[in-house]
């Protein structure tokens, strides 16, 4: 799993985090229940971890066909 993590990739997707999950938090009013933000920070690191997966499988094909 490690592989699939460089330093820029790690630092670019945990700013996203601070900078884009504050909105969506305020916007749908999601402050509301624990249970429900607990649920939307653990939607946010999923997603980012199969980002970071889908761009290194991408890259990886991308070099082998070379």
């Amino acid at each position: 799993m490690a592989k699939y993590f460089t330093s820029n990739k790690v630092g670019l997707y945990l700013l996203a985090i601070i900078v884009v999950q504050p909105i969506v938090f305020k916007a749908f009013d999601l402050d509301r229940s624990i249970v429900i933000e607990i649920t939307g920070h653990s939607v946010f690191i999923i997603i980012g971890l199969i980002c970071i997966h889908l761009n290194f499988y991408f890259h990886k094909n991308k070099n082998h066909h070379k």
